[in-house]
């Protein structure tokens, strides 16, 4: 059976800690400090394509968006998102989509058919009072938004917002004025970036 080891060169999300965190506490508190054959930077590790990250405010939980296999390396689909807790392992290449196994991590959300997800954010803004909080992430298969309205680490709905409207959404991000921008696709090295400015 294939296994991804902690101290595998890819297939990890890492943290790195400032000078003045390794000033104050050494090492610092990754999980895989010290171990022999590890790499000391891992947090968390058995991810087969992540994308995007962010932390959900009040909490902190870290959440992950990550592309499932591609066919070649597994069956089509299972693309996820998780949160991500220090040391665990996520699975890949062992499972995927919604199997189990004993010590390794299922997502929070999994998608057949795949939705190729973007890159992932928590909004914090002002302009759509109704979104606080809420997880979105683009899809590049999928095109659409994906929102996720979540009490901590439970999902209570999702739903997507401008499907086939645009086409591929690679990349989203919050701006200064609160509104939700997002970068569609590269046409000649150029980003089309488009505006979300009503809550739909």
């Amino acid at each position: 059976m294939r296994h991804r080891q902690a101290g595998a060169a890819n297939g990890f999300v890492g943290r790195k800690n400032s000078a003045r965190e390794r000033r104050r506490h050494g090492s610092g508190d990754n999980p895989f400090v010290g171990r022999e054959n590890a790499r000391p930077e891992i947090w968390t590790y058995g991810h087969r394509n992540g994308q995007g990250i962010d932390f959900q405010p009040g909490t902190n939980l870290l959440f992950e968006t990550e592309h499932g296999p591609s066919g070649f390396d597994g069956p089509g689909g299972g693309d996820e998102v998780n949160i991500l807790e220090r040391g665990k392992n996520y699975g890949w290449p062992v499972i995927d989509h919604r199997a189990t196994h004993e010590g390794m991590e299922s997502p929070l959300l999994e998608y057949t058919p795949a939705c190729a997800p973007g890159s992932g954010m928590f909004y914090r803004g002002a302009a759509f009072p109704q979104f606080k909080g809420n997880f979105f992430f683009g899809c590049l298969r999928g095109t659409r938004l994906i929102r996720v309205t979540l009490d901590g680490r439970r999902v209570v709905s999702q739903e997507n917002l401008l499907e086939g409207k645009y086409g591929r959404i690679r990349d989203i991000a919050e701006g200064p004025d609160g509104l939700i921008y997002f970068q569609l696709r590269i046409e000649m090295g150029v980003a089309v970036r488009r505006a979300m400015t009503t809550g739909l």
